[in-house]
């Protein structure tokens, strides 16, 4: 393994022990786990939760007075990672299962929800109905296929009003539908069964009833009833087309409708980091020596390229990502003048030591160091006025520090530092290159 290579590790390995110690200081508040949550000694009624940057999507599915299933949601800000206030909504007169695209009425407020978590699998939720412990739903089966859905709320965003919440733990998906009935009234179903492959799931659909109301005490619901079914098609982890059916999954079913869906809440995009960075760098260094002697050095880098090294690959989205000076060429001059000396010089060397970490928020360190060969011409005047040359072949270092943060993808940023002694400048662009 190469020095810089080796310093590259180093710098994973340190931002991995870093993200660590991220992670253990703040477990205590660790956010709510994605999915489906329930109380295991009032089965037949949950929860689903999708916390989404600052925000939390929530549902609470449960039963009408009149024994129908109903729902209610909530989306408000969530600016602590453990709790959550919010505003009940509740929707009606939308779409059904297999009717003609309508858009459902207006939100009416239903009341306040909150939510306290003690860690990101267990809380408590107070609402209309009361206080409920909850925690989340496991239905592992199997192991993680390649191909991983995203948990959380889907839709077809040309038909909102209506939605699926979906988890796959494994195997062994759970979903539910929430929608509305032939009255119009807000009315939820249930698929619960294996995947058929990595992408195809397929089942029954099922409508439970006469379970646990709002604030009424528990009672489980009764025996489900089979209304249709549900097949899904994924074609990436946040695309997928569903079919529904008004009728069990069996040959001669009556109708059916099928419709693309994806996830509601997209991610913030984040940019591939790029393969080649290619840029340019400006240093220039003037000091003040013994005997008042004016040192310039001067090196240019007009044109250099770094490239990603795609041996170490970061953990989140591929970040941090790790280069390396692939290419560069640097023109470097340097002049010394005293009372009785001039020196100048010039040389040139092709770039091969450097190293720049770029972060997924698009700041970015690194450094730059080489040492440029430079041919010199010094020429002193004695006191009796005897000119002196030499010419010489020394090699100059110089280092370049280079940190900032990212700008549309390009990275600049300029530093220069005066002090009595001397003054240091230098600055760099380098963007994404093809």
């Amino acid at each position: 393994m190469t020095a810089v290579r080796a310093r590259i590790w180093s710098t994973l390995v340190a931002w991995c022990l870093g993200g660590l110690a991220a992670l253990a200081s703040t477990a205590s508040h660790a956010a709510p786990q994605n999915g489906w949550w329930w109380n295991p000694a009032e089965s037949g009624r949950g929860f689903f939760l999708e916390v989404q940057g600052p925000r939390m999507f929530m549902a609470g599915y449960f039963y009408a007075g009149d024994g129908r299933p109903t729902w209610l949601v909530s989306n408000d800000p969530m600016p602590d990672p453990d709790s959550y206030d919010g505003r009940l909504l509740a929707f009606s007169q939308g779409q059904s299962l297999l009717g003609e695209y309508r858009h459902p009425s207006a939100a009416v407020d239903a009341g306040a929800v909150s939510l306290r978590f003690s860690d990101s699998t267990h809380g408590t939720l107070t609402w209309p109905g009361g206080t409920v412990p909850i925690e989340r739903q496991i239905f592992q089966h199997g192991s993680t296929g390649a191909l991983q859905p995203r948990v959380g709320w889907w839709w077809n965003p040309d038909q909102s009003g209506r939605g699926f919440s979906i988890e796959l733990q494994g195997d062994h998906m759970f979903i539910g539908a929430y929608m509305y009935d032939d009255a119009g009234n807000p009315t939820w179903y249930v698929a619960d069964a294996l995947m058929s492959s990595q992408a195809h799931f397929t089942g029954p659909l099922y409508r439970f009833a006469n379970g646990q109301t709002l604030g009424g005490p528990y009672h489980a619901p009764g025996a489900p009833a089979v209304i249709g079914a549900i097949t899904i098609d994924f074609s990436a982890p946040d695309r997928a087309i569903v079919t529904l059916s008004d009728d069990a999954p069996k040959s001669g079913s009556k109708s059916d409708k099928s419709f693309a869906i994806e996830t509601q809440y997209q991610a913030p995009a984040v940019p591939a980091a790029p393969h080649l960075l290619v840029g340019n760098v400006d240093y220039y260094n003037d000091s003040i020596g013994d005997a008042g002697a004016v040192v310039t050095f001067h090196v240019e880098i007009a044109s250099m390229t770094w490239v990603k090294d795609d041996e170490i690959v970061g953990l989140d989205g591929g970040y941090p990502a790790f280069y390396n000076v692939a290419a560069g060429f640097a023109v470097a001059d340097i002049q010394l003048s005293s009372p009785i000396c001039q020196l100048t010089g010039a040389g040139s060397v092709n770039l091969t030591t450097g190293s720049l970490t770029l972060d997924k928020d698009g700041s970015y360190h690194g450094d730059l160091s080489q040492e440029v060969p430079v041919h010199t011409t010094t020429r002193c005047t004695g006191p009796d006025g005897q000119v002196v040359e030499r010419q010489d072949d020394v090699s100059y270092p110089f280092s370049v520090t280079i940190a900032g943060q990212s700008a549309g993808g390009v990275l600049e940023g300029s530093t220069s530092l005066t002090t009595a002694a001397s003054r240091l400048d230098w600055n760099w662009k380098f963007q994404p290159g093809s």
